[in-house]
């Protein structure tokens, strides 16, 4: 993954995540390219990847998976839309799979989700961001590990979601609970 540096943002451990949001949007936008605090997504780096997402109803002391030190990295992702993210939400990653070319799309852009989420919902969803009919939209739990095998990707179809689960559900059953 490819970072940016940016700049730098001095804030206290005690400051709330949304503070911090408006502190880095003031500090690192400008007229020509303004940054809306409520459009931005904040995660933890660790090295060369990302790590969890800063949640919103929390101070940065908080927020952080490890004590707080000077020069710890904060990434900034920048939304479509407006985003505020809670200990109830889940971040989801909605994929096309081509199941006769044994094929998965790249991972398009992250999507936070209720834990409450039902299956319903979440084809509803995932048929509005693919633009068609909820009817054709078939969701599937997948590993990590089987993503990388050809093979694996092959029988996503083995790993039907129940329609009655819910995201939580879900995504405990794939060893993921929610953010935070």
């Amino acid at each position: 993954m490819r970072f940016t540096d940016l700049g730098y943002v001095t804030a206290d451990c005690d400051i709330s995540v949304p503070r911090l949001k408006e502190l880095i949007a003031a500090r690192l936008g400008s007229t020509a390219l303004p940054i809306d605090p409520t459009r931005v997504r904040l995660r933890e780096r660790t090295g060369r990847s990302l790590a969890g997402v800063l949640l919103d109803c929390r101070t940065l002391a908080t927020a952080l998976s490890s004590r707080i030190v000077d020069g710890r990295e904060v990434v900034l992702q920048r939304l479509d839309h407006a985003e505020s993210l809670s200990e109830g939400d889940l971040l989801i990653n909605v994929r096309v799979w081509r199941p006769q070319e044994a094929v998965l799309d790249p991972a398009g852009p992250e999507t936070a989700v209720r834990a409450s989420t039902t299956i319903a919902q979440l084809r509803a969803l995932a048929a509005a961001r693919l633009h068609v009919p909820p009817a054709v939209v078939v969701l599937s739990k997948a590993s990590a590990f089987m993503l990388r095998d050809k093979a694996a990707i092959a029988n996503l179809d083995a790993f039907k979601l129940r329609v009655d689960a819910s995201a939580e559900a879900v995504a405990d059953s794939i060893g993921r609970g929610r953010l935070g």
